[in-house]
């Protein structure tokens, strides 16, 4: 094995090298005594300390990585397990004292010789530092001044508007580590009486800014978070909230529960508590998350400053020598990859390494970091770290911290190895909190803290207040299931009198920086949101929030802006209220219409290009300019490509993460689309995207979304069958429809379908077929337009989803094609008619579930006959009362079967989708979401489950 040796600017050296090997092509390989050394383990397998543990010592460490042992003799511990009491009664056994305690964890301090015998407990599964909650700021100093600014958020024009809005009625938390001379800042800075809760344990008051073991010193930040809210919402009430520990995130959601409030903000987080996908352990910030948005809480979350000391790298183990390698050699080059990423301590200078690796939530794989320092040898080995997963399952976390004693800068390696087991390819996460300078690399890219990577939080970035500039510290997405985080960007380098005056309107020349200060705005702009209409739910708050901030970055959300900069926009006034999206109503036309047909130069001359992203304008006749959204059937017909699918989205928007169709070459494949429109020439607009391969493509309308008069409104109901012409099921006809063959079928007053319904979404399905087909289904009295809503071959289970006009009496025609015979099935998921009572608001698609990557949160797929529940109401942009939700469901099928979507807590009785093993198919879907605002997917064959939200049914 060779490796690279070089020089990076004279400074840094690349490799297992000696600083004075001049030479480039010098090899630098490991020894035998230094892989020994490393692969030493600890005896102790839950006990994990955050120092480094050196070759041969077996004792139990202290959890000071300056020291040998504690001050007194004593260490703060983090002790988990399942059983709370349990928990408790191991550490008094220990001569331990328990100073807080969470669901599954408790803190103590324990005498160091007692730390093994406590991790031996049967009760306990791992002992270790706390993983203390970092507050999102940078380095500043620090002077006693009033100045304040809020940025360019618009707050001060809401605060001298008429009314006024100061977020009078409104309540919000401030969730941090330290609030110390808060007292001071009442009636000036603060509110004149704020309420306090404290986490941070006993022998503090939580709010002199030390933490339970008194080792943090003095820490204001919260009281300088806490500025920036009461800058923004003079009137709120503000509730200060000390924590300490990843854990106690769930204390303070019960807290914001008990006082009735509604918005909390965080500038705080830890890099290794979770995937980064806001999944997470019960007890865990993430999972704290969850519950929160689930019961109507809005969480301003800081992304992080993680972005320029965060490095991520594809682990490769391609050599079978224990030690994975983070930078590939150059192609071609005969060069090998380098297994160690080196960096420089100066004298004095301490390490801080933190590192997860995407093995969650648990694995019983040792994985972990090794030290050597100026040398790779046995001899310059200072040790590696303690935790030992391979004895102990438990969570793909580890840290080496350590410091640089000899007095002068010092060059260090660090090299991750594993033991016995472990995967060759694993994605690994470093973050460098530590003194540690001329780092070899750094990676902004999803580097965000947690929970911030949580799809229950509204995650905020940095940029500079008077430039609008984003901070190249601010952490970045997208997480590592694929989405865009942060949501919104707020801005800092404000003057604070915590962190002193900004000087010059430069920002880094004094004030309060970093995502700390950037998401007290975001908070304190949803508090005057929320004084100003109290009716607003968490998601409506997030909602407005990112459609007025200014897009800034790339088109649409991105990684570094989110949606844009934070802006309030117009104050409410009685001529314009503050008010969530109004729903639209549905206005049928009375037949389909052909509008796009590559095939014969209709709205595109020739089928689209691998890559084409073309605009397509809706003739006002057919659509109107104010319409919101327009409802398609898309058809793929013959398509060149393996692997393709097409994507719509509105003019306007960026295009999202998202598929609407998915084929391979030679099918002809049909499926629904319900998509928001823009503007475009005066005209109601969409893009379509086609991903790979040559696509001919047809477009039909069957109706729009928009406010005139007549329209009518939505009713969901639980899925039901109300026609399957298979014998002996449900319908006035038990055969199959003959070629040629039309069928009238009457729908109002059937099932849940009342008489007076004018039109009806429906899943129509194709079954038990004698050959290739299509089918057709249209309003009674009109014509096909010669669109077809189902294409399928020989025995094959095709559905589509059908949005469809009741015509003469009620009824539906369901003609068949000229060319096989085919078994019907409809199931009806809900109906429209005057009197209904909730409105269409249409999204640009919004992937909320891919079992592949973790999205959902749901990493894995769906086992036969098992249920997964996935929040919808509440979440995203969509409000709490939510009835129903617009999808597109792609299943990546395992083995051969269906999938039922439906209200989480009913049983389903109808499918959606039907596959073979293999395949990959999509089909829209609109479901009743039930009181909780969730909807269930249950599958009767294993499948990965991908969604895309494109809207949401609420009252209107």
């Amino acid at each position: 094995m060779r490796k690279l040796a070089a020089s990076i600017a004279g400074v840094l050296l690349i490799g297992f090298v000696v600083p004075a090997i001049a030479a480039a092509d010098e090899p630098a390989t490991w020894t035998s005594a230094s892989r020994e050394a490393a692969s030493q383990r600890p005896v102790h397998p839950k006990l994990a300390s955050n120092g480094l543990r050196a070759p041969g010592d077996a004792r139990p460490r202290s959890f000071d990585a300056s020291a040998p042992s504690s001050a007194d003799g004593r260490s703060l511990v983090t002790v988990e397990g399942s059983d709370e009491v349990s928990l408790k009664r191991a550490v008094e056994a220990a001569g331990g004292d328990v100073l807080l305690s969470a669901p599954g964890s408790v803190e103590a301090k324990v005498p160091d010789a007692n730390l093994g015998s406590l991790s031996d407990s049967a009760d306990v599964s791992s002992v270790h530092p706390p993983r203390r909650l970092q507050p999102a700021t940078t380095s500043e100093g620090v002077s006693n001044v009033s100045a304040s600014r809020t940025g360019a958020s618009g707050a001060q024009a809401w605060q001298s508007g008429t009314p006024a809005q100061t977020g009078a009625g409104s309540k919000v938390a401030i969730v941090d580590v330290g609030f110390a001379s808060y007292q001071s800042k009442l009636g000036n800075e603060l509110p004149s009486t704020v309420v306090t809760i404290n986490h941070c344990g006993p022998g503090t008051t939580g709010f002199d800014g030390s933490g339970p073991d008194g080792s943090w010193g003095t820490i204001s930040h919260g009281t300088a978070v806490a500025e920036i809210v009461h800058d923004m919402a003079p009137g709120a009430q503000l509730l200060l909230i000390c924590v300490f520990q990843d854990s106690d995130f769930s204390l303070a959601v019960d807290d914001l529960t008990a006082n009735g409030v509604k918005i909390a903000n965080a500038s705080i987080g830890n890099d290794v508590a979770s995937r980064g996908d806001g999944s997470g352990a019960p007890g865990s910030a993430a999972m704290a998350m969850k519950t929160a948005r689930e019961r109507g809480q809005l969480w301003a979350v800081s992304a992080g400053n993680e972005a320029a000391i965060h490095f991520s790298f594809i682990g490769r183990d391609v050599e079978g020598d224990t030690a994975y390698e983070m930078f590939p050699g150059p192609t071609g080059s005969g060069i090998d990859a380098v297994e160690d990423y080196t960096f420089q301590l100066g004298a004095g200078g301490v390490s801080d390494i933190q590192m997860k690796w995407d093995a969650w939530p648990a694995t019983n794989v040792d994985v972990f970091l090794c030290v050597w320092q100026g040398v790779v040898d046995s001899s310059t080995l200072l040790g590696c770290s303690t935790q030992n997963q391979s004895t102990n399952p438990g969570e793909p976390v580890d840290m080496a911290r350590f410091g640089n004693t000899t007095g002068s800068t010092q060059t260090y390696h660090v090299a991750v190895l594993h033991a016995a087991g472990a995967p060759t390819v694993a994605r690994f996460d470093l973050y460098f909190h530590g003194n540690e300078v001329n780092r070899k690399a750094s990676t902004a890219e999803s580097s965000l803290s947690e929970p911030a990577s949580s799809p229950f939080v509204m995650t905020v970035g940095a940029h500079c207040y008077s430039s609008g500039a984003s901070e190249p510290f601010s952490s970045q997405g997208p997480t590592i299931d694929g989405r865009h985080k942060p949501d919104i960007s707020g801005p800092d380098g404000v003057s604070n009198s915590v962190f002193g005056l900004n000087t010059g309107g430069v920002c880094g020349q004094g004030g309060f920086r970093g995502t700390s200060a950037s998401s007290p705005h975001v908070a304190g702009a949803a508090a005057l949101l929320l004084s100003a209409n109290p009716s607003l739910d968490a998601a409506e708050l997030q909602g407005i929030l990112q459609s007025r901030a200014i897009d800034a970055g790339a088109l649409g959300q991105d990684d570094v802006f989110g949606t844009g900069r934070l802006a309030l926009g117009a104050t409410p006034s009685a001529a314009n209220p503050l008010a969530a999206p109004r729903p639209a109503r549905f206005k049928p036309l009375g037949s389909p219409v052909r509008v796009h047909d590559t095939r014969t130069g209709t709205g595109h001359a020739g089928p689209l290009a691998p890559g084409e992203d073309v605009v397509f304008d809706f003739a006002t006749a057919q659509i109107p300019a104010a319409a919101t959204a327009v409802v398609l059937n898309l058809t793929v017909d013959r398509p060149s490509g393996n692997g393709g699918f097409l994507t719509l989205y509105p003019f306007g928007g960026s295009r999202p993460n998202a598929s609407n169709i998915n084929f391979n070459a030679g099918q002809t494949v049909a499926n629904h689309v319900t998509v928001a429109v823009g503007a475009h020439s005066g005209k109601a607009s969409i893009r379509i995207f086609n991903a790979t391969g040559s696509t001919p493509m047809i477009v039909d309308i069957t109706g729009y979304y928009g406010a005139s008069a007549g329209d009518q409104g939505f009713e969901p109901v639980d899925p039901t069958r109300i026609l399957d012409t298979r014998p002996g099921t449900v319908g006035p006809i038990a055969r199959q429809l003959t070629p040629s063959e039309s069928f009238d079928f009457t729908v109002a007053g059937r099932g849940p379908v009342p008489a007076d319904a004018q039109a009806v979404i429906v899943n129509l399905t194709a079954t038990r077929s004698t050959g290739g087909g299509f089918l057709s289904l249209f309003p009674k009295g009109g014509t096909s337009g010669g669109v077809s809503n189902v294409n399928f071959g020989a025995n094959q289970d095709v559905p589509n989803l059908v949005v469809v006009k009741l015509g003469t009496a009620g009824q539906v025609t369901i003609a068949n094609s000229a060319f096989s015979s085919v078994d019907v099935i409809l199931d009806v998921v809900g109906y429209f008619r005057p009197s209904g009572a909730n409105g269409f608001v249409a999204l640009n698609p919004i992937r909320d579930l891919d079992a592949r990557t973790g999205n959902g949160p749901r990493l894995g797929p769906l086992a036969a006959s098992e249920v997964f529940n996935l929040d919808i109401g509440g979440v995203n942009v969509v409000p709490s009362d939510a009835v129903a939700a617009q999808m597109n469901t792609t299943v990546v099928a395992i083995g051969g079967g269906f999938l039922s979507v439906f209200p989480a807590g009913v049983s389903p009785s109808t499918s959606n989708l039907n596959f073979q093993s293999g395949q990959v198919v999509a089909n829209a879907v609109v479901t009743k979401l039930a009181g909780d605002g969730r909807g269930g997917f249950a599958a009767s064959a294993p499948v990965f489950v991908i969604n895309d939200l494109a809207g949401y049914f609420s009252p209107s």
